[in-house]
């Protein structure tokens, strides 16, 4: 009987163990996911990021091509973006 105990006792600390591991293990599963999500978060917003810097540049480089062609076209009748005829 006292034979039975003890190996009772020690398959209960076994479990006990093998229960502790399991969710040792699970916790730094979700730490590692937890992690990842955020990494992917940071990811898109530094892609959103750049995808408005370069969007503001070309916006910028536009809005400066036809502020030159407005400037060299002072004087005339005609522009490249905005057509203007001369009454008759």
């Amino acid at each position: 009987m006292e034979d039975q105990r003890r190996e009772w006792a020690l398959r209960d600390k076994k479990q006990k163990q093998q229960n502790d591991a399991r969710a040792a293990l699970m916790r730094r599963v979700y730490e590692i996911r937890d992690e990842q999500i955020k990494f992917r978060g940071a990811e898109n917003q530094r892609e959103i990021h750049e995808a408005q810097q370069e969007r503001n540049r070309i916006l910028q480089d536009v809005q400066s091509f036809r502020d030159s062609e407005e400037q060299r076209n002072q004087g005339h009748y005609y522009y490249i973006f905005k057509p203007i005829y001369k009454p008759i």
